[in-house]
This record gives C-alpha cells, sequence and structure tokens, in this order.
C-alpha cells in the first residue's frame, strides 16, 4: 500500500495553502510489513515539501492491541470478501497519538485530495464525535448495506468511514461504545465492511453530513457519469479487479490519480521497468495463449454454454456456424445437457463457457472428470475491450 499511500499524502501536500505556507503532520499507522526503503521514501517526500511525518509501529506501541485488531478481521474474514487488518487501525489512535490531540483528519491509502485539505480542517466538529459523507450522496444505494437492511442504521445516514475528520476528544469518551461495535461487528460475520460498519453503529444517529465533495466514491461516480475532479477529494475504492486505478487517461480520475503519482519517490526508472516487464509479459501470455487454443483445437469441434442474453452477440464474435452447438446456461439441466454433449463427444468437442460463476462450473466439470484445456476452456479469456469486456489494469497499476 505505500506507494498509493504516498501518492494520497503527496496530494494533500500539492494542495495545501501556500500563502503562508500551512504546516501538515502526517500520522502514518503502521506494522513491520513497512520496508526500510519505503519508510525513506515517505521521509523523502515529507522533506521536499518541507512537511512532517511521523510513524506509529503498532506492533511495537501496542502489541495487544493489535492483537485483538486481527482478531476481528479474522472473524470478518472467516466469510465473504477478505479485509485489511489495516483498516482497523483508526481504533488504536488513541493508543498512540499525544492526548494532547484534539482533533485529527483521516484519509484511507486510495484516496487523492484534489482540494486543500485545510478547508476539510475547518469543518466545525465541536459537539459531534466526527464528520463525513452520508454514501447516499455519491449514487450509493444504501439499502444494500446489511446494517440499513436491519434496520440498525437509517439509510440516508449510512457513511463512507474512508475519508472523515475526528474529534478526539469525544473518541476518548466514547471508549466504551467503540468497543461495543467492535464485538458487534466480531459477532455478525454477515455485515459488509469492517470499520465502516463499526463506526456506522456506534457514530451513524450522532455525526456531522457532509457534501459529496469531500468523499467522492469514484466507483459510483463512473457509474453516472460524473468525472468532474476539480475541488473534489476522491475515493477510489481499490480492488484486485480493477475498479479503482487504471492507466487510460481518458478516464479522468486515471489521470488524476496518475498526475501526482509521478511526482512520488516511487515512480522512477524501477517502476517504468517493472510496467515494461508486466506488458510484456501480458503479450507473450496471449501469444502463448494463442499457441495453446489452436493445439487444443486440432480436430475438435466447438460447442458453447451461453448466458441466453448473450446469444446473439457470441453468434457474431466468434462467428458461429449453425451446425455448432449453443446451449443457453438457465438451470441446472443446462450443464447436464453440456456433460451429456461432451461425453458422447468422446474428447471430439470443446465447450466454450461464456457465463458468470465460471470458477464453479469448472470446479463441477473437473469433478466430473473433464479437463479444462482440452474438453472446455473459460471463453471470456477470448473477448477484449471491443466486446464490452474491460482490461484488467490492477497488474499493471501494481507493477509501477
Amino acid at each position: 500500500y505505500s506507494k498509493f499511500t504516498g501518492t494520497s499524502i503527496l496530494s494533500v501536500f500539492e494542495n495545501v495553502s501556500q500563502s503562508p505556507p500551512l504546516p501538515v503532520t502526517i500520522h502514518l499507522l503502521h506494522d513491520n510489513t513497512l520496508t526500510q526503503d519505503n519508510r525513506k521514501k515517505f521521509i523523502q517526500l515529507a522533506k521536499n515539501y518541507k512537511q512532517t511525518i511521523k510513524f506509529y509501529n503498532l506492533e511495537e506501541i501496542c502489541p495487544d492491541v493489535l492483537k485483538n485488531l486481527q482478531k476481528l478481521i479474522n472473524a470478518v474474514n472467516s466469510v465473504g470478501r477478505k479485509r485489511s487488518v489495516g483498516a482497523l487501525y483508526r481504533f488504536a489512535l488513541l493508543n498512540v497519538i499525544p492526548k494532547t490531540m484534539k482533533k485529527t483528519i483521516y484519509i484511507d491509502s486510495d484516496v487523492i485530495v484534489n482540494l486543500d485539505i485545510n478547508e476539510f480542517w475547518q469543518t466545525n466538529i465541536d459537539n459531534v464525535p466526527l464528520a463525513g459523507v452520508p454514501e447516499v450522496e455519491s449514487y450509493v444505494n444504501t439499502e444494500q448495506h446489511t446494517l440499513v437492511r436491519k434496520n440498525i442504521v437509517r439509510h440516508e445516514n449510512y457513511f463512507n468511514s474512508g475519508v472523515i475528520v475526528i474529534n478526539l476528544d469525544v473518541w476518548r469518551k466514547s471508549t466504551k461504545l467503540i468497543d461495543e461495535g467492535m464485538e458487534f461487528r466480531a459477532a455478525n460475520t454477515d455485515c459488509d465492511c469492517s470499520d465502516q460498519d463499526i463506526l456506522n453503529y456506534c457514530f451513524s444517529e450522532n455525526y456531522l453530513k457532509l457534501p459529496q465533495k469531500f468523499n467522492t466514491l469514484v466507483e459510483f461516480a463512473r457509474m453516472n457519469d460524473d468525472f468532474e475532479t476539480d475541488d473534489r477529494i476522491c475515493h477510489y475504492i481499490t480492488s484486485s479487479h480493477g475498479k479503482g486505478f487504471g492507466l487510460d487517461t481518458n478516464d479522468a480520475y486515471n489521470k488524476l490519480f496518475l498526475k501526482y503519482f509521478i511526482k512520488t519517490p516511487w515512480f522512477n526508472e524501477e517502476s517504468i521497468g517493472r510496467l515494461y516487464n508486466e506488458v510484456v509479459g501480458l503479450y507473450n501470455g496471449r501469444q502463448n495463449f494463442a499457441t495453446q487454443v489452436s493445439a487444443i483445437m486440432s480436430g475438435k469441434q466447438r460447442a458453447f454454454l451461453v448466458s441466453p442474453q448473450n446469444i446473439d452477440a457470441v453468434k457474431k464474435i466468434f462467428y458461429v456456424n449453425p451446425n455448432e452447438e449453443i446451449i443457453p446456461a438457465t438451470t441446472i439441466e443446462s450443464l447436464e445437457k453440456m456433460f451429456v454433449s461432451l461425453k458422447n463427444a468422446g474428447g471430439r468437442k470443446i465447450f466454450f463457457l461464456l457465463v458468470d460463476g465460471f470458477p464453479a462450473i469448472r470446479e463441477l466439470l473437473m469433478k466430473a472428470g473433464f479437463v479444462e484445456g482440452r474438453d472446455f476452456v473459460n471463453g471470456m479469456a477470448f473477448l477484449s475491450n471491443a466486446h464490452g469486456v474491460n482490461m484488467n489494469p490492477y497488474p499493471l497499476v501494481k507493477a509501477m
């Protein structure tokens, strides 16, 4: 996460008021996974802008607290999508920062601050625990969240916790409530989020609501053709599915991220070399894939298992002949029909699967004795951006 955290920090420094220069102190919460090389880069970054960065290694300062946070994240990760324990480090704030601090801004690593942070800092939170942006402000259907469905949090109150201003004095008085929230989250493994659900459980009825500009959720903004990036804090919600940062600069949010990333110590000749090697690897992989497919197809007849709504498109994309079999993927009987077809073909047929849930179907086929690459392939791998299937930029961003 260091390169993303560093880019986020640089975006703060770049936009902070310079007349007179406004001092900014970054409090970086981390563990032993922070390497010496990345630590030096953070120090150099702050030095370049004549700002301050302080490091708090939770494994050294409060190992017992970190151990409890790890237990909680283990409970969260026992079901559903895996979460990082780093998202819970904010709950160790009171154990590490000076008691004289009254207020702080919390920012996730996947955030670009494209405005003067002082505007956000000046938010008056004298009588509330925090200030944040309700997710309904960012086009989110908050009724999908478990806490909202269970009527624990009102849908219009559910806020995103990735960018918030925290009243530390109120938090110091709310430690019992926060502990209750953490216990609730550990016991309710069906909840969607980790830290976010805890904070909403505790404070959704008692926080200052802020406008979308202070936490624009990029994924949802893109879906609603909202590409205004000026005077905003942009929250990318990164994932391995490529929904966060990308390299296509036709997208305003990608361009914004790259604008700041290339100014960080993480963008250097080595990152360019890694990017080149990754592109070469992808190219070679596609070439090998094409060669393998050519060998697989030798002497075989094609057949297709396709979601019904995509049949016409598949016919055009794959130039399907009238004598080639297409099975609409509608029910379990569709899979059984494919099994029978493969068995009767005696190894002379290969199915292209163009359906959602390929991993599950792949497992069923393999249990039935069929071999991937011989009897079936993932047809989605043959599609491109021209077919409406976007390339996943995550490996390239990671390489950089």
